[in-house]
């Protein structure tokens, strides 16, 4: 199983890890993170160096047990992917070539941040004829959720994901990055199954293979 994730940002890694973890119990999986943004000018607005918040991004993957190997980071400048649209789509043509992912996880089209929906609408353009597409969205981000395929997850995989977000100093001022909220969305989505945890996404197009 090939998992190819979108992260617009350097700290979007955490909306697609869950799923990662989750197959990772279930067996053999590889993963691919391309991240769109190292967020040099979020960094600079908060009065630190240019290149904190990515490197916090390979110590936080590092941590959990991803191979920073895994991993590839490009340099569109935060909120102006609009401007690079096809460079953007260009970049997700090579790895579908090279990579060739069973299941691709990038932001939901309910996401309202700018950056989020050029790469959903890129996604969507690169993968629509060879692969699952899910989607995935911020609460503080949406106006109603989409979210129609869940799965659950455990103790230690919640515990990855609080330690991911912790090692982002740069973002502790955020409330949704402290441990209590990380916990309460993914026990709100384990109640819709009947699970003590789980996360959801939204399925935008699944291709099923025999």
């Amino acid at each position: 199983m090939k998992l190819l994730l979108l992260a617009p940002h350097c700290d979007d890694e955490m909306a697609g890890l869950p799923l990662y973890f989750f197959l990772q119990r279930k067996g053999d999986v590889e993963l691919k993170i391309l991240s769109f943004s190292p967020c040099k000018e979020t960094a600079q607005s908060l009065h630190y160096a240019e290149d904190v918040i990515a490197e916090e991004e390979q110590v936080a993957l590092h941590s959990v047990g991803i191979p920073l190997e895994s991993t590839q980071t490009f340099q569109f400048p935060v909120r102006r992917f609009s401007e690079h649209r096809q460079e953007i789509l260009e970049e997700l043509i090579k790895i579908r070539t090279d990579f060739n992912p069973d299941i691709v996880l990038g932001p939901s089209s309910s996401d309202i941040h700018q950056d989020h929906q050029v790469v959903h609408n890129e996604m969507l353009r690169c993968f629509k004829n060879s692969t699952t597409i899910l989607g995935w969205s911020y609460p503080w981000n949406t106006f109603c959720e989409e979210n129609n395929v869940f799965f659950e997850l455990d103790e230690s995989i919640i515990k990855k994901l609080v330690a991911f977000c912790a090692f982002f100093k740069t973002q502790k001022h955020k409330r949704y990055m402290q441990e209590d909220f990380v916990r309460a969305q993914y026990i709100t989505a384990g109640i819709k199954i009947g699970k003590p945890f789980a996360v959801g996404y939204r399925c935008i197009r699944f291709r099923g293979v025999l």
